[in-house]
């Protein structure tokens, strides 16, 4: 298992996109602290047997931690975003150089943004988000790509919600955490009959990042020690052992866990 990361080298607040960063305004990221927390991280990727690689930080691109939306893993081959944002659109070229260079496959996504923090894969479904960010065409265009390999659902979320993984994510064929209030009534009529065991969370427990963990094969998750107790739980009771780290000035740019790992 490959993850790709980048350190948070350049972290700063600049043209906030959400409501996270709006919030840190007062208290930007201190990127030593920053780059202390990253590095507990990549160890806690490595003592699982995860193998990093580590995308060259870009002065240019104060974002670039969150390797999740860059490239869209899980997927065979990967799928290299394509990114709503200027200011996000400058580190394409960084992964696709890296990504060529160690010889591994992906392809470029194609009918129009598609970025992976709107993309969870879970055996042989992939669910896409649709809000700020991700457009309609575009996952139209993963599901004919994957037609055949993959079940796709497609989510739409209400307006001022940037990524899916912020408000949704996978623990087990029929467990999920997720907070209702992102999606309309269909969709979530969709999203209980589809995970009958699954956690239902509040909007304080969706501002302590508590569904952007990430688990790491069937018996074991890293999460931000902000996650909710709830969703602590809930990752127990999927049978993965839970690993925690302090993401907390990572955490004022909106991402925490999943959106700083690309598992590929």
């Amino acid at each position: 298992m490959i993850c790709l990361v980048c350190e948070p080298v350049h972290l700063r607040i600049e043209q906030p996109t959400n409501s996270f960063q709006v919030e840190s305004l007062p208290d930007p990221p201190r990127r030593a602290l920053a780059l202390e927390q990253h590095t507990r991280l990549v160890a806690a990727l490595e003592r699982l047997g995860v193998e990093v690689l580590k995308v060259p930080a870009l002065p240019e691109a104060p974002y670039q931690v969150f390797t999740r939306d860059v490239l869209i893993g899980g997927l065979d081959p990967p799928i290299l975003a394509t990114l709503r944002k200027p200011r996000r659109q400058v580190e394409l070229p960084a992964v696709r150089r890296l990504l060529r260079a160690t010889a591994l496959p992906f392809v470029e996504s194609e009918g129009g943004c598609l970025e992976g923090g709107d993309v969870v894969v879970h055996g042989t479904e992939i669910f896409v988000g649709l809000g700020d960010r991700t457009e309609r065409p575009a996952a139209g265009w993963l599901a004919e790509r994957f037609a055949g390999d993959y079940e796709v659902h497609v989510l739409e979320m209400k307006p001022g919600f940037l990524h899916l993984d912020m408000v949704f994510n996978v623990l087990g064929p029929e467990r999920c955490v997720w907070f209702p209030a992102a999606f309309g009534a269909a969709t979530g009529d969709r999203m209980r009959e589809r995970f009958p065991h699954g956690v239902e969370i509040g909007l304080a427990e969706q501002r302590r990042r508590s569904t952007n963990f990430l688990p790491v094969g069937e018996s074991a998750a890293i999460a931000s020690t902000t996650i909710a107790p709830v969703v602590r739980e809930a990752i127990a009771a999927s049978g993965r052992e839970l690993h925690l780290v302090e993401l907390g000035e990572i955490e004022k740019a909106g991402g925490s866990v999943r959106c700083a790992t690309c598992l590929i």
